[in-house]
């Protein structure tokens, strides 16, 4: 008797039902068969949409950055003329995308290693327009005078990429921060520091010395 199950499920349920094994078994250990499974069908349905299990993990990084994409731009369009408004969504928009797709970013912060040159090039590309996004935003931040004189806008994207994508490895549900407070702390710590002023006056001109940053010198003012 054939499969009751040789139907195609949706592309997005494949997807979605991928991310999560490669995110918990990591992607060597998954195999076209477990993820038949997860879904209840035969490994056949699911060659009618990928041809092999390294297309699927290119379709899930590539998916996983859309939607944050998406969701950024969507946030950004939605703030209004006031540009620190529209940062402001566009953070919170990036860290909430995160978040609710935990799995996909997982993937691809932690499964990227296993892409074949050509596939890793397609992601590197997706990344790269994201980016572009977030350079456009912060070099209009910079010439409307929203920044510190001297601040690499390259490093700032890094460090708050790097820092908001993270939490996607750390955060459990149901934990004591819900992910908008999160992210609205993040960027209240990017925005304000967290150093009291005359601590900051003191670290900064020590640091700014050091460095040789001519910029930063003096940018707090003097101490009070």
């Amino acid at each position: 008797m054939a499969h009751s199950k040789i139907l195609s499920p949706q592309r997005e349920t494949i997807l979605q039902h991928a991310a999560s094994l490669f995110a918990r078994q990591g992607y060597p250990a998954t195999t076209m068969r477990d993820l038949a499974a997860a879904l209840g069908v035969t490994p056949a349905a699911l060659y009618y949409h990928f041809n092999n299990k390294d297309q699927l993990l290119l379709e899930v990084m590539l998916h996983g950055i859309q939607m944050v994409h998406r969701r950024v731009e969507a946030a950004m369009a939605e703030g209004g003329p006031a540009l620190a408004e529209r940062i402001w969504l566009g953070l919170r928009a990036h860290l909430l995308a995160c978040l609710e797709n935990q799995d996909f970013v997982s993937v691809i912060l932690q499964e990227n290693r296993y892409l074949s040159p050509e596939a890793a090039a397609r992601v590197a590309k997706a990344q790269e327009d994201y980016e572009r996004l977030w350079d456009r935003t912060l070099e209009e931040g910079a010439a409307a005078g929203l920044f510190q004189p001297g601040v690499d806008l390259r490093l700032l994207r890094l460090f708050g990429f790097g820092a908001m994508n993270w939490v996607t490895v750390w955060y459990r549900r149901g934990g004591p921060l819900s992910p908008e407070a999160i992210a609205d702390a993040f960027l209240l710590y990017m925005a304000k520091g967290v150093l009291k002023p005359e601590v900051a006056h003191i670290l900064v001109s020590q640091v700014a010395a050091k460095a040789g940053c001519a910029a930063w010198k003096g940018s707090l003012g003097e101490k009070r």
